[in-house]
């Protein structure tokens, strides 16, 4: 109670105060939904993965799953197989995020793809394939996880899949935005 009244009195009293708030960031409703698909499938790429899954009797359990989720969570596990050679690629310059959701080879005018080897160029277009695949997989399992969801609200699922790959990217990490190449400041 005391510390209320002391407030009151430091707000009326200080005319010269000003308290700004700013909301840095705010999750959709939506991103929330994808965030909480994501989680679900992730624990089921532990799950598959390990030696075996047991039930809170102690019992294996049989994991049975739709040919989606099982595509889905392959498709996790590509992702995190390829991560560090994704990851590595958009250093180098060589990739970046394109529109749709795409990851794309950068062009020749701002990429550095001119300078990768025989062996990298080859990799990066085995890499990119897979990760457009996954992407792909991955969205479509969110839109049927979610019963909120359906097929119209799949390229709002790619967005927030974008805004989500832009927010952890590292600066100077390229990204296809607004009809034109800019890289994370």
């Amino acid at each position: 109670m005391k510390s209320r009244i002391w407030l009151t009195f430091l707000f009326v009293h200080s005319g010269s105060c000003t308290i700004k708030f700013d909301v840095t960031s705010q999750r959709t409703a939506l991103e929330n939904q994808i965030l909480g698909t994501q989680k679900e499938l992730d624990q089921d790429v532990v799950l598959i993965s390990s030696v075996r899954a047991v039930d809170q009797d102690g019992e294996i359990k049989k994991i049975e799953a739709s040919d989606l989720h099982q595509k889905a969570v392959l498709a996790k596990q590509n992702q995190a197989f390829n991560q560090d050679d994704i990851q590595e690629f958009k250093d180098k310059q060589f990739i970046g995020e394109g529109p749709a959701g795409k990851i794309m080879i950068l062009p020749p005018s701002i990429g550095l793809v001119s300078q990768a080897s025989n062996r990298e160029t080859n990799i990066i277009s085995i890499i990119l394939a897979e990760e457009n695949r996954d992407r792909k997989i991955i969205w479509r399992r969110v839109i049927t996880m979610n019963p909120e969801l359906n097929s119209e609200h799949f390229d709002s699922v790619v967005e927030t899949f974008q805004k989500q790959i832009y927010e952890k990217a590292k600066p100077g990490h390229w990204f296809y935005r607004n009809g034109r190449w800019m890289q994370k400041p």
